[in-house]
């Protein structure tokens, strides 16, 4: 089974390939596909050519010349069966869930009501097998489905916007810190991000900051002196994190921001979201200032 998490245009062709269209991508601009590929363990693959890429470009150096290359991405299996990392797991279930919901929505506004409510249960069934890995996250989910269900059953007419809106709901995620019962303090957590930020970091990054949270922190800044690039995900954690701390009266905080990952603060206008500091010194100053202000 292949799951594309994107909102790339693909088509099945004749031979059962997949093909993806990524659209135009800048010289200095990268382009993430997220997929996933469940396959049976028992039937034999040639993983040597299961992903291929095929680039058309002008090329500067020949007078603007258009160019193809095409490179195939080799995948190899590891010697040893491992289980699937629970996170990756999660945020698939929330990113199919999502898609599921919105995709039924357009059924039901073409009147196909029936695959309609078959992807809908297809998905409620995916998160019920999965619901213990991480309840405070996939619950509430799993009961949102079952109220589109419901919703569905008693009027199909009036559904199709109402999927359209529960959809994009999901997917920017629900808030999955529960500050109950915790008692905050004015510490600091200072984190030096080693690395750039993309998909499959994030769920570390964010779940550093929730162990932190439970432990009664509300004030978080990251150094990304060693941060080359980030990617939409990282963007979104960010924005999520934000919510959390001040949620609780606290503050997220980046700081010594290098001038790739700048830029894409300032295209994505990040710095109307997040504070950004110029040296650690001055993201403990800004936090001592929301504690004084706060405290009067």
């Amino acid at each position: 089974m292949l799951e594309i998490y994107n909102d790339y245009p693909f088509q099945a062709n004749d031979d059962g390939s997949i093909s993806i269209q990524s659209g135009d991508v800048r010289a200095d601009d990268t382009r993430n596909i997220v997929m996933s590929l469940e396959i049976d363990a028992e039937r034999p693959i040639d993983a040597s050519d299961l992903v291929s890429i095929d680039v058309s470009f002008y090329n500067l150096f020949e007078k603007m010349r258009l160019d193809k290359a095409s490179r195939m991405v080799p995948l190899v299996k590891g010697a040893k069966e491992v289980e699937a990392d629970k996170e990756v797991v999660v945020e698939r279930l929330v990113t199919s869930s999502a898609k599921t919901v919105i995709k039924a929505g357009r059924l039901i506004k073409e009147n196909d009501i029936s695959m309609a409510r078959t992807l809908l249960q297809a998905a409620i069934e995916r998160v019920e097998d999965s619901v213990k890995l991480s309840p405070d996250v996939l619950s509430p989910i799993l009961q949102r489905l079952k109220n589109i269900e419901v919703k569905l059953r008693e009027n199909a007419a009036t559904a199709s916007k109402h999927f359209m809106a529960e959809g994009t709901d999901l997917y920017s995620r629900m808030d999955i810190i529960d500050t109950g019962g915790v008692e905050v303090h004015d510490r600091i957590f200072e984190y030096r991000v080693i690395g750039d930020i993309d998909l499959y970091k994030c769920p570390d990054i964010k779940g550093t900051v929730q162990a932190q949270m439970r432990d009664g922190y509300r004030f978080v800044i990251f150094d990304l002196s060693d941060c080359k690039f980030i990617d939409s995900s990282a963007i979104g954690a960010f924005i999520q994190m934000v919510g959390w701390l001040r949620k609780r009266g606290g503050e997220f905080i980046v700081t010594n921001i290098v001038d790739s990952v700048r830029k894409v603060f300032t295209i994505t206008r990040l710095e109307n979201h997040i504070r950004v500091a110029h040296s650690m010194e001055e993201a403990r100053d800004i936090v001592e200032s929301i504690i004084s202000a706060t405290s009067r």
